[in-house]
């Protein structure tokens, strides 16, 4: 999961001095869930990440993450990798994100 996850961010990242990507306009469900994060990093100048997320119908997790200086992004993790019902997935989740520096 942490490979996963720094695969995404290596991949969506770019130079601040680029224009970012030409993105499709969020849906109200993702811009809450990005104004959250935000929310959470303007409240807590110490932390560098913040992330909230939702399961669709599907058992997908859609992970909301802000990275501090860097932005925000989505994780969809399929429903096949990830468990809700053991506590171990969520902490390896977090561990993820404690571990890796922006």
């Amino acid at each position: 999961l942490k490979e996963l996850a720094q695969q995404v961010i290596d991949r969506h990242s770019f130079d601040a001095e680029t224009d970012p990507l030409d993105l499709a306009p969020l849906s109200p469900v993702q811009q809450a869930a990005r104004l959250e994060v935000l929310d959470q990093l303007a409240a807590h100048p110490d932390i560098k990440r913040a992330f909230v997320n939702r399961f669709e119908p599907d058992g997908t997790m859609v992970l909301t993450l802000a990275i501090r200086g860097v932005g925000t992004g989505e994780l969809l993790i399929p429903a096949a990798r990830f468990s809700q019902a053991p506590l171990d997935d969520f902490g390896l989740l977090l561990e993820c994100f404690e571990g890796s520096s922006p």
